[in-house]
């Protein structure tokens, strides 16, 4: 969560850069809109922006977090990353849980976990086009998703009525594009 105090300090030192002054409520609805990210992130996003910004405007709330998130392009790369990497490591016998449950949508709009794993190297690269779209679309709307995606071992037990016999899902974190507090020491 963000510290309140160390934020306004830093919005403070943005808006000197930039010659803006902003008024309490536009401080209240930057704090609002950022606050689910730490200090180190908005930091960090803002040194980017910093660093990167050509004109004389004081970045939107969208411009950080896109710094911290990274655009909807690499999200939806970085997520189909995390899918092949899964598909690689468990192969369609496990079950998979991904932190990002924007994944299982578009898994599940593809034909499903089992599917998707016996598909060929070459069909990969044409579905990854899918994924995607559909990723970006999802992400803006999302629906009630599984919450894992079965592999065969747990649908055959499942199906044979032995639910003892049903492994651990894999857990599958959410692979995030901004900055660790450790890589900005590193700096």
């Amino acid at each position: 969560m963000l510290d309140r105090a160390k934020f306004i300090h830093l919005l403070s030192a943005v808006c000197e850069i930039y010659n803006k002054e902003l008024s309490t409520l536009a401080i209240n609805l930057y704090y609002e809109t950022l606050k689910d990210y730490s200090t180190e992130q908005i930091n960090h996003a803002f040194n980017v922006i910093v660093r990167t910004n050509k004109y004389n405007c004081l970045p939107k709330p969208a411009e950080i977090i896109e710094v911290i998130e990274g655009k909807e392009d690499d999200r939806a790369l970085l997520a189909w990353e995390s899918v092949i990497k899964a598909i690689r490591k468990y192969d369609s016998y496990k079950s998979v849980e991904f932190e990002d449950k924007t994944i299982h949508m578009c898994i599940e709009n593809l034909g499903g976990w089992l599917w998707l794993c016996e598909q060929t190297k070459d069909d990969l690269k044409f579905i990854m086009k899918d994924f995607i779209k559909m990723y970006k679309a999802f992400e803006k709307n999302p629906r009630e998703t599984p919450k894992k995606l079965l592999g065969y071992i747990e649908q055959q037990n499942l199906k044979n009525n032995h639910p003892e016999d049903i492994p651990k899902t894999v857990f599958i974190p959410f692979k995030k594009l901004c900055v660790k507090p450790k890589e900005l020491i590193k700096r």
